[in-house]
């Protein structure tokens, strides 16, 4: 699936659930990960548990840092492509923009969630296209 074409991203359930879940287990803190692909096209949720101390407006993903290198190494040894980032927005509403810094990549997607709706977990997906960011509709999986 590629970034440039698609305006729907279908995810699957149980996967759906597993970042919510990670979300909620870090809602005082930016909580990261990423969904990679397997070869035989089923998805997967790698929550990154050591991001307690990345500010509000930094990237977690930030292109040929140590830990996008060391996340890339460890899916590429699981034979697993890099679909989207996942990360969660603590304190305000879903206001962003491609030049703000949160979106470093421009070949994935990113999946946001904020925690500031009152009990509700908001769920929003994007893609970077060159300086402008492009909104994309999240679906689940029927089945």
């Amino acid at each position: 699936m590629n970034p440039d074409t698609a305006s729907t991203l279908v995810l699957p359930r149980p996967l759906v659930n597993k970042i919510l879940a990670h979300a909620q287990q870090h809602e005082h803190q930016r909580a990261c990960g990423v969904i990679s692909r397997d070869r035989h096209d089923r998805l997967h949720f790698h929550p990154l548990t050591s991001t307690p101390t990345i500010a509000a407006d930094a990237p977690c993903f930030a292109q040929n840092s140590s830990g996008f290198n060391a996340m890339q190494a460890t899916l590429n040894r699981k034979q697993q492509n890099l679909l989207a980032c996942v990360f969660s927005l603590t304190d305000r509403q879903l206001a962003l923009s491609a030049d703000n810094g949160l979106f470093p990549q421009d070949q994935c997607y990113y999946i946001i969630t904020s925690m500031n709706t009152k009990g509700v977990i908001e769920m929003q997906g994007h893609y970077r296209d060159g300086a402008q960011l492009k909104k994309i509709d999240l679906t689940l999986e029927q089945g």
